[in-house]
């Protein structure tokens, strides 16, 4: 058999030679690559009784396997050192497998997502940002009139409290006390019209939210949900926009609006029907959190006020410092809706279901957490597997909206 050299002058059993050709690939033997000149070769591990990898018949002569092939009768490969996994080098990767196999959900577990607990009369703050940090909610009058008038039908239709929002260019803010228990509900439909109207106006037709879950995060305490009221107001002056919260050309509440009555939202000219289901006009009350409950409304105002001008104050003390600029409303309206921050997004990082300043406060919300956790994850496989009287526990939402499983009172 004549020498198999690729790019010269070949020699094949059949007789035919190519001078300076290409190789015919039917002339190559079956077997194998052909080898280079100066090509290193190794020693290649001989398996017993000339077998052959993935089940194959064994052929007589055939002993020459390449080393990856697994090894015949629980025997293993022999051939250099440092070229096959044998010794301590197949122990650390065995090691490595099953500490990586520890950490894998078991079967009866990967197709159960993290559930969202649920309780009537928890206080939240909501956070949804657009697809792609685009500017799609950049300020504007349109744009302020959509998400007012959808927040107004949610709202009403689902009887969730507004205590504050905060429409950013890419992203939205709100503090909310859920006493029904339907807050998912509230985001659906407030993030659904929201979407379609924002969309008939930019003539886009892609989504317009995120394909991440809303964060929705529960405020333990009193002091908990003033410090996310304030952190909601005071989003575009963290952001160096605006040098105070009322300057931001967007959709804001103020302190004082909690003390006001009804606000009367029309209808916007885009995407509803004139004589469609939805209201001519829709009814939005800012409500005060029942927090701080031995101060009167209008000392909790003023308390409000207080500590969202420290806020401001201290941002703007940062700024001077750093000799940082705020970019002011005019040019936060002359952007485009496709533009993006030039900041990088945070990533991989930890997204919390609770929020609590005091330490034992946070441990006790967290182990309460955990037991919803382990009590769902165990009527959820019993349900799984045909029982259909499982108690689930209080704060299951979706299969009780659903599928119909019992829930626990609570």
């Amino acid at each position: 058999m004549g020498a198999s050299l690729r790019g010269l002058g070949k020699t094949y059993p059949s007789g035919k030679t190519y001078p300076g050709k290409p190789t015919p690939r039917e002339n190559l033997p079956r077997w194998g690559p052909p080898t280079y000149p100066g090509k290193p070769t190794y020693p290649k591990p001989t398996y017993p009784g000339g077998g052959l990898r993935c089940g194959k018949t064994n052929l007589p002569g055939k002993t020459n396997l390449p080393r990856w092939g697994p090894p015949v009768g629980g025997l293993r490969a022999s051939g250099p050192p440092g070229l096959g996994a044998s010794g301590p080098q197949r122990k650390k990767t065995k090691k490595r497998q099953e500490a990586r196999n520890a950490c894998r959900p078991s079967p009866d577990k990967e197709s159960m997502s993290l559930p969202r607990q649920i309780l009537p009369g928890a206080t939240y703050l909501l956070t949804r940002r657009c697809t792609q940090r685009q500017f799609l909610l950049k300020p504007s009058p349109l744009v302020n009139a959509i998400f007012l008038y959808c927040l107004a039908l949610a709202a009403q239709k689902t009887g969730v409290l507004i205590h504050a929002v905060c429409v950013m260019s890419n992203h939205w803010h709100a503090v909310l006390t859920d006493p029904l228990g339907r807050v998912p509900e509230f985001m659906e439909d407030l993030h659904k019209h929201v979407a379609k109207c924002v969309n008939a106006s930019l003539g886009r037709w892609e989504n317009l939210w995120s394909s991440e879950q809303p964060s929705l995060v529960k405020l333990e305490e009193d002091h908990d949900v003033l410090a996310r009221l304030v952190y909601t107001l005071t989003n575009p002056v963290e952001a160096y926009l605006v040098e105070r919260a009322e300057k931001w050309p967007g959709l804001i509440t103020t302190p004082e609006m909690l003390l006001e009555g009804d606000i009367q939202v029309p209808r916007p000219e885009v995407f509803f029907r004139p004589k469609g289901p939805t209201p001519a006009v829709a009814t939005l009350r800012l409500t005060r959190p029942a927090i701080y409950q031995h101060l009167d409304d209008q000392a909790f105002v003023e308390l409000f006020r207080k500590a969202l001008e420290q806020r401001e104050a201290e941002i703007k003390e940062k700024a001077r410092g750093e000799g940082i600029s705020f970019l002011g409303a005019k040019r936060v309206k002359a952007q485009k809706h496709t533009d993006t921050p030039q900041s990088i997004a945070p990533r991989r990082n930890l997204k919390p279901r609770v929020a609590a300043a005091n330490k034992w406060a946070r441990i006790e919300a967290l182990r309460r957490l955990k037991s919803f956790y382990h009590a769902y994850r165990e009527a959820w496989q019993r349900w799984k597997m045909g029982f259909k009287d499982v108690l689930f526990p209080a704060g299951t939402y979706a299969l009780v909206r659903h599928a119909g499983v019992a829930r626990a009172p609570g």
